[in-house]
């Protein structure tokens, strides 16, 4: 009786493509490491070839020469600006100046203004057209009737001073062109230091153009495909040394305007009562006496020195050139503007605290309790009947 034949078991039978399909996986995830390490290793030696170290100096020294030139060039519009804004300075200053030689005395031309309501402005401190341009007037004893007539009339006479101003009448409108030219001349000088720095830093940056086209050129593609072949760089430009990014030198007296003017921001931009300094008037020394720091703070807070002194008077000149030296004013001109506006008010606060310090007071008045809502309080008669 024949015996029956056996069947192979299925797993047998599928060993074989089996182990054909494991190493195509295998081989094919070896393919792709290699694959993964070579292109490693080509980075790695493309980074490290001799044509991408000098293409990456070359961007690096052309980034280095951009920055240059702009802060050059945004150096020398800055100058432009500024002397605009110290010309403006310079004229309002001597205006100021001019008002100041104005008594208030002169309010008498003007009807409904007599020697009366001149000694009340007096006695207020108000002894000039200057101290009374902007200011607002509250005076005891005095109607609003009056206060409008005395507004009317500084108006008028300041139109007046104005026209004559403009017609080189008075001592400060006469000295003004002088000064005008001086500081012409200063930023003349200032602004040809920077022009001369901004040209070399252009042409520093200009001078770069043709090895930056070809730095930007050398690319991982470029250099494989240039293996064996000739290089990306063309030696004359590889063994070429860079370029160094020189300095444009100043004459000294450039270098102590420049410090005076460019580093220190106009001081007189709001209501100036000092010139701008030159060359020669830019380190002065501090006062030391108490006598020259009284004066000093009177003239921070354009107070004469011939006005009766009161904490009334000293309260009122800070809060309106508090206000008059509002950060918001000057937002629009640059954040070097808004630090001055800053600076200004804390030089303020400080005059006035001094001055207030030797007359017992302090600038900030304690609050008033609220009165009593209550309509029955009334402490005389407390006393009188010992209520409580």
């Amino acid at each position: 009786m024949p015996c029956p034949s056996r069947e192979k078991p299925q797993s047998l039978q599928l060993r074989p493509s089996m182990n054909w399909f494991t190493l195509s996986i295998l081989l094919f995830n070896a393919i792709v490491v290699t694959a993964i390490l070579g292109s490693f290793v080509l980075l790695l030696r493309f980074q490290n070839s001799v044509a991408k170290q000098w293409a990456i100096r070359v961007l690096l020294l052309s980034r280095d020469a951009e920055k240059r030139a702009r802060s050059a060039n945004r150096a020398l519009v800055r100058l432009k600006s500024m002397r605009d804004v110290k010309t403006r300075a310079l004229r309002e200053e001597a205006f100021t100046c001019n008002l100041r030689d104005v008594p208030v005395s002169e309010l008498t031309a003007y009807p409904g203004i007599g020697p009366g309501t001149v000694s009340k402005l007096r006695e207020a401190g108000l002894v000039d057209l200057a101290s009374l341009r902007g200011s607002s007037i509250v005076i005891e004893g005095v109607g609003q009737k009056r206060l409008s007539d005395i507004e009317y009339a500084v108006g008028e006479r300041i139109k007046k001073a104005q026209v004559d101003f403009d017609a080189g009448v008075g001592r400060h409108a006469q000295t003004l062109p002088g000064r005008l030219r001086d500081l012409m001349a200063q930023f003349d000088s200032l602004e040809a230091n920077a022009r001369r720095k901004a040209e070399a830093a252009n042409a520093q940056f200009d001078s770069l153009d043709e090895m930056v086209e070809c730095a930007s050129k050398v690319t991982f593609w470029r250099w494989l495909r240039s293996m064996g072949r000739e290089p990306l760089v063309p030696s004359v430009l590889l063994n070429a040394p860079l370029p160094a990014l020189a300095t444009v030198p100043q004459a000294p007296e450039a270098l102590a305007d420049e410090r005076c003017v460019v580093e220190n921001p106009p001081v007189d931009l709001f209501n100036p009562s000092v010139a701008p300094p030159l060359a020669s008037q830019c380190v002065a020394p501090p006062p030391t006496t108490p006598e020259a720091m009284r004066e000093e703070c009177l003239k921070m807070l354009e107070i004469s020195e011939n006005t009766s002194l009161s904490a009334e008077l000293v309260r009122r000149q800070y809060h309106l050139l508090f206000e008059r030296v509002s950060p918001e004013k000057v937002i629009s001109m640059g954040p070097e503007f808004v630090a001055l506006a800053q600076s200004k008010r804390v030089e303020l606060r400080r005059a006035a605290e001094m001055l207030l310090e030797r007359m017992g007071e302090k600038l900030e008045l304690q609050p008033t309790s609220p009165p009593s809502l209550d309509p029955r309080h009334n402490p005389d008669l407390d006393d009188v009947f010992g209520g409580r």
